[in-house]
Order: C-alpha cells, then structure tokens, then sequence
C-alpha cells in the first residue's frame, strides 16, 4: 500500500508541475500574442508610409516584417507545445485517477480481509467457548 501512496504522491506532483508549466507557457503564449497585435499595428503603420513615401526600399521597413514573422512563427511553436502540454496534462489526470482507483481498491480488499480475519477468530472463539462447555 505504501508503494501504491508513493506513486500517488509522485504522480500529483508530476501533474502540479506539469501544470505550472502549462501556466508559464500560457503566459508566454499571451505575451507573443500582445507583441503580435504590437507589430500588426506597427507594420499597418509601415504600410501607410510606404504608400505614402518613396524610399519604401529602406531595410527599417523589411525589418519590421521580417520581426513580425519571427513572432508568428514563435507563437505557432508556442501554440503546439501548449497544446502538447494539455495533452500531457489529460493524460496525467487519467493515470492519476487510475491509481487514486487502485488505491482505494487495495484499501477495500485490505478492509474486506480484516474484516474476515476478524469474523473467522470471532467464529474461532465462539466454536472454543461451546466446546469447552
């Protein structure tokens, strides 16, 4: 039974920092998307000076783009190992519960067998105290 609480134990602390780690990758994901949302608006910025100016060749312009390609794809990344992260997070909980069940199975077989060890010397002392009679 120890064993079994053990990997118990193990297992919720697996999860609470499986979670944390879904936390911190959340948090990232968010500030990706704000600095996204940054970048969009500046290069609509960008956009309406090209338009507007001459020397749209400029690399200050190419810059911008190819930042905002880099968040992109750094958000794409992000987005995948949140995803993976649930999924392990899914998958922990279940094997968690799994045990928690084996658990509390080991515990009721455990109570069911003290239960008739005790019905048996309880029987034992009965069939003693009509024989000595």
């Amino acid at each position: 039974m120890s064993g079994l609480a053990a990997a118990i134990r193990l297992r919720r602390r697996q999860l609470d920092a499986l979670a944390m780690t879904l936390a911190a990758e959340q948090a990232a994901g968010q500030a990706l998307a704000r600095e996204t949302r940054d970048l969009e608006r500046h290069r609509a910025a960008e956009r309406q000076l090209v338009s507007a100016a001459p020397f749209s060749c400029d690399p200050w312009f190419d810059h911008g783009a190819r930042r905002l390609e880099a968040i992109a794809d750094a958000r794409a990344r992000s987005d995948r190992a949140l995803a993976d992260l649930r999924d392990q997070a899914v998958q922990a909980r279940a094997r968690l519960q799994l045990l928690e069940d084996a658990a509390d199975a080991a515990a009721s077989a455990l109570r069911r067998r003290r239960d008739a060890k005790a019905a048996a010397a309880l029987d034992d002392r009965i069939a003693a105290g009509w024989s000595r009679r």
